[in-house]
């Protein structure tokens, strides 16, 4: 699954605004008859009044009993 997101806020009263574009990718997976993994990969990057850019990973496995 492939998501992308394109946040805005606004500035006000002389304060600079900010945008914020996310774009994410997501892979699942059944291994087993009881258990699945997943991993998603995010980007995410603020331009305007306080910048910022942040990458993550994160995978997960479930196990039913």
């Amino acid at each position: 699954v492939l998501y992308g997101s394109v946040q805005r806020t606004p500035g006000s009263e002389g304060v600079e605004g900010n945008d914020l574009n996310e774009i994410s990718l997501s892979w699942s997976e059944r291994i087993g008859s009881r258990a699945t993994v997943a991993v998603t990969g995010r980007r995410a990057q603020a331009v305007g009044a306080n910048p910022y850019t942040e990458l993550s990973l994160a995978a997960t496995i479930n196990v039913s009993f």
